[in-house]
């Protein structure tokens, strides 16, 4: 891997950058507005993963009690397969031991997702029936406790 990784909890003045990011990666892409507020909400807890002073990853997830929910994990297309979303994934749970169980939705087809979740202890749980649009397609509900 060339360059550093750096991982750190989200900054508000970084929401622009991760918003930039959601817009590469998904289809539905939440805005720097909708990532401020997330930030103030005492439940959620985002990393951004840096690489020569840029966002090249980011993962959030909420936490109520000892249960957290996995709702995004984003690595620049230009960045992949060195290790960012398995350190992304490594230093969310060193942060949050007290969480026992996680839980993620993932698209159906995403094998690259699947693998690296399973190399967690995420097992899949159920299917949700077209819950992803643009394409529209299922999803694989996982959960490692």
């Amino acid at each position: 891997m060339s360059g550093k990784i750096t991982i750190h909890p989200m900054l508000p003045g970084e929401a622009e950058a991760v918003s930039a990011l959601e817009a590469a990666c998904f289809p539905d892409p939440w805005s720097a507005h909708s990532l401020t507020d997330m930030l103030s909400n005492p439940h959620a807890h985002y990393l951004v993963a840096k690489k020569e002073g840029r966002i090249v990853g980011y993962i959030g997830t909420l936490t109520v009690l000892d249960e957290g929910d996995i709702l995004r994990v984003a690595v620049d297309e230009t960045e992949r397969k060195q290790g960012i979303g398995t350190s992304l994934l490594s230093a969310l749970f060193d942060e949050t031991p007290d969480i026992k169980i996680w839980n993620l939705d993932v698209r159906e087809h995403n094998v690259p997702a699947i693998t690296l979740y399973r190399k967690f202890g995420f097992e899949p749980l159920a299917k949700r029936k077209a819950y992803y649009r643009h394409p529209t397609e299922d999803a694989v509900l996982m959960q490692r406790k």
